[in-house]
Parts: C-alpha cells; structure tokens; sequence
C-alpha cells in the first residue's frame, strides 16, 4: 500500500468536501499521482460503493469498497474481503479529476 502525503495530513482536520491532490498512484489506472480527489471527510463509513480514504494506523490511503449485505469490502487486487479491524474510514471520495480525462476530453474538441 502507498502512503498519500497529502491525505494523511489533510485528513486530520477535514470536514465537509475538500479537494485534495495526491502525491503517489493509489490504484494504478484509476488514481494516480497528481489527480485531485473530491473527498467527503463528512462520510465515516461505507454506505454505497465507490472509493473511501481509509486509514489503518500510520498508512493512510484510498481503496474501492462494496457495501453488501454481508458488510463493507475492500478490493484487494482482484479479491473483495472484509474491512479488516482497525480500519478508519476518513472519507468518500465523491469524484476524482485527472488530467488524463482533461487531455482525452480536448482531443474530442472542434473548432472552425
């Protein structure tokens, strides 16, 4: 797992929505270094599916969570499994803005 500086320390203080850039690539493909993060410090538990700043104590990430019948899962690799003990949940990740989809959106762009 990687550590998110500027999660870690943002998420110390935060409520409501904040955004907040990462420093390192948290799920590779999906968010990566230098994406901004929409985040929820509000949301302190897994109540829909979609992504949660999560802490597990000094390691501060993002990890994508299901909420099932049988309680909340984390994606790990390709395996969903229970939230382990210990697990705080810090927030919802409501949208992530990459500059990836800001390039992919101009090239889609006409002028004249």
């Amino acid at each position: 797992m990687t550590d998110l500086i500027q999660i870690e320390t943002v998420a110390v203080c935060a409520v409501g929505l904040q955004l907040v850039q990462v420093s390192a690539s948290t799920i590779p493909g999906e968010i990566e270094a230098g994406d901004l993060l929409r985040i929820d410090f509000d949301q302190h538990a897994v109540s829909k599916d979609g992504f949660y700043v999560l802490q597990l104590g000094d390691w501060t990430g993002v990890r994508r969570f299901a909420d099932t019948l049988e309680g909340p899962k984390v994606l790990d690799i390709d395996e969903w499994r229970p939230l382990p003990g210990g697990v705080q949940i810090m927030g919802y990740v409501d949208k992530v803005y990459t500059g990836r989809g800001a390039v992919n959106r101009a090239r889609g762009v006409r002028h004249g």
